[in-house]
């Protein structure tokens, strides 16, 4: 499993586990949906980058989440996207997330 590829799984868990998001969003997808009914979260492009070291395999990955939800729930949404991503760190398959954070945010 890539990097990347397990980033992607942790996330869809992290957000999907969160009750809180759940109830302000009618679903979470790994992909930009057309057909999903608003508010919902999708994630975007996932950018990889190599970063490993001579004896280890590393990498940097970059994941484009992108939410519709109505204007009162769009900080709730921000702050529960925020929440997700800093749960990230730890293992994940054969691979070790030691950092995560969201490097930007608009509106």
């Amino acid at each position: 499993m890539s990097a990347a590829h397990a980033a992607t799984e942790r996330l869809m868990a992290a957000l999907g586990e969160d009750a809180a998001l759940q109830r302000v969003v009618h679903g979470i997808y790994d992909r930009p949906t057309p057909r999903a009914s608003a508010p919902f979260i999708a994630l975007g492009d996932v950018v990889a980058a190599d970063w490993g070291t001579k004896d280890r395999a590393g990498g940097e990955v970059r994941i484009e989440v992108r939410h519709t939800a109505m204007q009162r729930d769009t900080c709730v949404v921000a702050q529960r996207i925020d929440a997700s991503v800093a749960a990230l760190r730890g293992l994940t398959g054969d691979w070790e997330i030691v950092s995560a954070r969201v490097i930007r945010s608009r509106s």
